[in-house]
């Protein structure tokens, strides 16, 4: 039986405890209110800021011509002309200071005779790709949690979120599960969601186990509008053998000309389709190159060949060090295949990181209108963090002058209801099949590429794993836990699917071979995702263009 306990008040509530979460901790902190940061995973390592490569962009480091203005170009380029100027200037501007800011947390970023190491990345017009030591994002989180807890912030793991509280157009607070299924209530002035993305949604996919989509159906309930949500980025190279945990930087190795990637006739694949160049070899490019290779038979074991031959050891041991036993081992190729690697699409925020409702900010993966249909190598981290200390202080501003509200009874209780209604000790439904089958559903019908029978056909699927999980077996609270989180997978699916349905044509990571080009003459549009009543609507917006707000 589900328990309740009395609500844990805040003045800051932040949702998730990746790279965005703790950022926008540590800046509330700066502000003088308390924070609370709540995760389902570890905070700091359970998330995908901890698991990255620990890659950021920064533009105008002394002694680079570079500017924040031509970077805000390559993300607006990058994106396909669907990015908000306005948000993507933010991200631009804020590298530099966030950069500085990371390394007075702790944070050590590769260096060389005393200056910060630069490269430049796919997509990227200058140099402005900065690593962190050991090219791990733990390197980063690390350091950020110590600097958070030391300033004050309280840390609680284990809760996943299911609700966000408001009344009267305001943000109250948040409910959620704990690990033994308990309801667990939080009353806040000010919340800030910061929960990540959701590669978990498919089957293969290089995302921690917390990147389940929480986040965006959390956002959709409360009534929020989602921004471009079919733009889901496939990372074009991972190890074949690991569902896609593992990627092989394509960045590191085939961009640079060290390694190749081939197909099972021995033909260079980005050469064959024209994106040999480094500046042009973006995700959304290779990864469609490497899945039309695999569709059309051009495949070994349902993948293609990297082929290591002329990459030095020293390189391998220094990004790669998983690849060493097999070189010398004599092995020197390795089958990649894509994988589910970030979401484009998600809350919609302006430059302040304000939603639609009042004292509810957003940062991180789980906001869209940043990068548009494509986001470029390295910019995940700078908007995480650029985007989270916006975040803190702007809900630290509103906390200040806010009382705590009172919570909905209402809203509460019909969480509650809604709650107990998954599932029973003697449902039939084994909760982690319907998941797997939702994975399949996302890869198969609407991963890379999407056309309009396997997407009704997704929908089809999507109905009936709804319908079934109302008949789920649970008989231990993770069960109960595990049926809140697929249920709200089910809402974020549909979202994709439908929205993907919507934009009859190709951009960026969104691939219709049904319709194959891009068409500016009639989308140059995002498409906005909410619900109305109880339906899911969509609608097209036309974009912003450069230098309006």
């Amino acid at each position: 039986m589900m328990k309740n306990a009395p609500a844990i008040k805040t003045d800051v509530l932040v949702i998730g405890g990746g790279g965005a979460g703790l950022r926008a901790a540590i800046e509330a902190r700066k502000q003088g209110v308390d924070v609370l940061v709540v995760s389902s995973s570890r905070t700091g390592y359970g998330n995908n800021t901890a698991i990255s490569r620990g890659a950021m962009s920064a533009a105008g480091q002394a002694g680079n011509q570079d500017s924040p203005e031509q970077h805000a170009a390559d993300i607006i380029k990058g994106g396909q002309s669907l990015s908000d100027p306005a948000l993507a200037m933010v991200v631009a501007r804020g590298g530099k200071g966030q950069l500085a800011d990371l390394i007075e947390y702790g944070v050590r970023f590769q260096a060389k005779d005393g200056q910060l190491s630069v490269r430049q990345s796919p997509g990227h017009s200058h140099p402005r790709t900065y690593y962190s030591v050991e090219n791990l994002g733990v390197t980063m989180t690390q350091p950020m949690l110590d600097y958070a807890l030391k300033a004050g912030a309280k840390i609680m793991d284990g809760i996943t979120l299911t609700g966000i509280l408001a009344g009267d157009g305001s943000v109250a607070g948040a409910a959620g599960l704990d690990r033994e299924g308990n309801l667990v209530t939080f009353n806040a002035k000010a919340v800030i969601l910061a929960s990540g993305g959701l590669g978990r949604l498919f089957l293969r996919t290089n995302n921690t186990t917390s990147s389940t989509g929480t986040g965006y159906a959390l956002a959709y309930k409360a009534g929020l509008p989602l921004v471009g949500m079919e733009f889901t980025q496939f990372y074009p190279t991972a190890l074949a053998d690991y569902s896609g945990y593992k990627m092989v930087l394509y960045e590191t190795l085939v961009a640079r000309g060290e390694a190749l990637l081939k197909n099972s006739l021995g033909e260079d694949i980005p050469e064959k389709y024209g994106i040999k160049d480094p500046r042009v070899m973006t995700r959304d490019a290779l990864a469609r190159a490497v899945m039309q290779e695999i569709l059309q038979g051009r495949a070994v074991d349902g993948a293609v060949i990297m082929d290591l031959t002329s990459v030095s050891e020293e390189v391998l041991s220094q990004h790669f060090p998983f690849l060493v036993k097999k070189v010398r081992a004599g092995i020197k190729q390795v089958r990649v295949a894509p994988t589910t690697h970030y979401q484009m699409g998600g809350v919609k925020i302006d430059e302040h990181a304000r939603t639609a409702i009042s004292g509810l900010f957003a940062a991180g993966e789980v906001c869209g209108g940043i990068h548009g249909a494509n986001r470029l190598a390295s910019n995940s981290l700078t908007d995480a963090f650029v985007f989270g200390a916006v975040a803190g202080e702007s809900a630290a501003a509103y906390a200040r002058e806010a009382a705590l509200p009172p919570l909905p009874a209402g809203q509460l209780s019909g969480e509650t209801e809604r709650l107990k209604g998954l599932g029973s000790p003697s449902g039939s439904e084994n909760v982690a099949e319907l998941r797997k089958q939702l994975q399949s559903i996302m890869w198969y019908k609407a991963g890379i590429n999407r056309e309009a029978a396997p997407l009704k056909q997704a929908l089809e699927g999507i109905d009936y794993i709804q319908d079934r999980l109302r008949s789920a077996a649970i008989t231990r609270p993770a069960e109960f836990v595990d049926a809140a989180e697929l249920s709200d997978m089910a809402t974020v699916g549909r979202m994709i699917v439908l929205a993907a349905l919507m934009r009859d044509e190709s951009r960026g990571a969104h691939y219709r071979p049904d319709y194959p080009r891009q068409d500016d003459a009639h989308w140059l549009k995002n498409i906005e995702v909410s619900l109305r009543g109880d339906q899911m609507t969509l609608s097209a917006v036309p974009v912003k263009p450069p230098g309006k707000s």
